[in-house]
């Protein structure tokens, strides 16, 4: 929407909005024609509240979908003819930039999860129990122009 408003550059960066796009096509055509050199996008290899998903399956009993992908954003990437390369690296920080109270990531989860507050007990366990620490798989998908 604001491909119009922004001016060309020899690099083009996009951190973290990949899965927020609902044209992706459209939006990685205008980043390739903004850039002189090359493009350059970060994302997790899945979407980023994936690790949501256990949550959904005990309170609701709902499997979330496992796509879009990263992989999958590749390969529309290299189908649109762009020499596309995806370099994959753990994100050894996930889960401890922000150090959030307890109470905080209950009410976040909580809301997320379409709960009301007198389930918060059972979603503090939940986050104890389920939420995997471990660090996210993010990628640097790139080509030169």
């Amino acid at each position: 929407d604001v491909a119009a408003d922004v001016p060309v550059a020899d690099v083009v960066v996009c951190h973290h909005v990949a899965f927020n796009v609902a044209a992706i096509v459209p939006f990685l055509q205008a980043l390739n024609d903004h850039a002189q050199c090359r493009v350059v996008l970060e994302l997790p290899m899945t979407h980023p509240l994936s690790n949501m998903s256990p949550l959904w399956k005990k309170f609701w009993d709902l499997d979330r979908p496992t796509t879009p992908t990263a992989q999958q954003l590749a390969d529309i990437t290299s189908a649109l003819g762009f020499d596309a390369h995806l370099d994959v690296w753990p994100d050894e920080t996930w889960g401890q930039r922000v150090s959030l109270p307890m109470e905080d990531r209950v009410r976040f989860a909580r809301i997320r999860l379409c709960l009301s507050a007198d389930r918060d007990a059972e979603v503090a366990a939940a986050l104890l129990k389920d939420l995997d620490a471990t660090p996210r798989e993010v990628c640097t998908l790139w080509w030169d122009v």
